[in-house]
């Protein structure tokens, strides 16, 4: 059934692209050329259709997606980030209907309710559970706001498939009516130690060597603003930010030492160094705020905790984190925010060689793109100029997929993510462009 759904999906998705056959697309690929027309498509592009293209491609991808994890082969954060992807789209094309809040409850509910089975049954370790469970309480909370917001009016449910295996309707409803009454506080503490155990089981891992960089400085993210909407002050805040850095400082030299030895490859290394200098600009923006100095202290627990299990000669590597912490407000914000842009250009330009040679993985690749995006935005570079350098880079990504997936060397929901992506980004471009020529293109 979901690759029935996925197949419809995305042959609905080739006619809003023109109609236009994959077998058809040129064996020879050449990025001038392809930006030539996808330039020329975009000067005569509508957002109306852009939002369809948009919403066609994420629901071909979570269809597709849905079905692979359901049958024990898809991968959790993927799965997650395109139920949420998902979201953003029908929020976009149905002028943010709210039953897009409860489709998403409904696909992370059964994405759940799969991972408590597997996971008691001793299949999955308990991060992915947690993981799992605390984008379950994220979509909770979004669909009480949007349940309290009055503008909201009732639509008609759109049929999402949820396999009835893994979450029988009446244990949904159930779940549905005690969501509907629920503290949204509560479930904000829940969503938070969710996202703490998920993290810190992935943190360990990494420091051992077996976890995947980009799925743990994830965890950690959303650890993080879990932590921020809970913090009642701005001393709180600076807890929970100091928490980051250090795991961020501790996780950059962990990679730095790894690099050094030929372990990693430097686009790793400089996404661990992304996020590290991503932390210290919000850490030291935090305490700019504050009236009085606040000690860095709340966190410290932690990373040492995590230095005596990650490396020999701690008392050395303590010392070296409190001088850097020391340090860490006193950094040049400009300075800082330079460096995170070449951190994140260099980032970006190696992953995309390797995407080109086909050793790199689609969904980092794309990250790494938003950050180049987010990084010259925060240097303060033109916004029409880099929403269009981050277009261009997706219309050639989706090119390759394109070739790729006609030769049958990709699944459909790899190019189903790439239409999306590209389709965002093309979709912000012409918003900025509109913007700034005072409502005309």
């Amino acid at each position: 059934m979901f690759r029935i759904r996925a197949i419809i999906a995305s042959g609905i998705l080739l006619q809003l692209l023109g109609g236009r056959a994959l077998a058809q697309v040129e064996p020879i690929f050449s990025a001038p050329k392809e930006l030539a027309k996808a330039k020329f498509a975009a000067a005569e592009a509508s957002i109306p259709k852009l939002m369809e293209v948009k919403l066609a491609a994420a629901r071909a991808e979570y269809d597709a997606r849905q079905a692979e994890f359901f049958a024990g082969r898809g991968t959790l954060d993927i799965i997650l980030e395109a139920s949420r992807d998902l979201l953003d789209a029908e929020l976009e094309a149905y002028d943010r209907d709210p039953g897009a809040f409860e489709r998403r409850l409904d696909r992370n509910s059964a994405i759940e309710s799969a991972n408590q089975r597997r996971y008691w049954s001793g299949r999955i370790p308990l991060k992915d559970w947690m993981q799992s469970k605390r984008d379950r309480i994220d979509a909770e909370i979004q669909w009480l706001q949007a349940l309290g917001k009055k503008e909201f009016s009732s639509v008609e449910a759109v049929d999402v498939a949820v396999p009835l295996d893994f979450l029988e309707s009446k244990e949904l409803a159930r779940e549905k009516f005690e969501t509907s009454s629920a503290n949204s506080n509560v479930l904000g503490r829940a969503r938070l130690e969710a996202a703490r155990v998920s993290y810190i089981g992935r943190y360990y891992e990494f420091l051992a060597g077996r976890a995947t960089l980009a799925v743990m400085l994830e965890t950690s993210r959303t650890w993080l603003e879990d932590e921020l909407a809970l913090s009642t002050d701005n001393d709180k805040r600076i807890i929970a930010l100091e928490r980051e850095w250090e795991s961020s400082w501790i996780t950059d030299r962990a990679d730095e030492l790894r690099y050094q030895a030929g372990r990693i490859r430097i686009q790793d290394f400089l996404q661990s160094r992304y996020y590290l200098l991503l932390a210290q600009i919000r850490l030291i923006q935090a305490a700019a705020g504050t009236k009085t100095s606040v000690p860095l202290q709340g966190a410290t627990w932690f990373a040492f905790d995590c230095l005596a299990k990650a490396f020999h000669g701690v008392p050395t590597d303590l010392k070296r984190l409190a001088k850097a912490k020391a340090e860490a407000l006193h950094g040049d914000i400009q300075k800082l925010v330079g460096e995170k842009l070449m951190a994140a250009r260099g980032q970006y330009e190696h992953r995309e060689q390797e995407f080109v040679h086909g050793r790199e993985t689609l969904d980092i690749l794309l990250e790494s793109s938003r950050n180049l995006l987010d990084a010259q935005r925060e240097a303060g570079e033109e916004e029409t100029t880099i929403l269009r350098e981050h277009w261009e880079r997706l219309v050639l990504i989706e090119a390759i997929n394109r070739r790729r997936y006609a030769a049958n060397r990709i699944p459909m929901q790899d190019y189903m993510q790439t239409v999306h992506a590209r389709a965002s980004a093309e979709i912000d471009w012409l918003r900025a462009l509109v913007r700034l020529n005072g409502g005309r293109r």
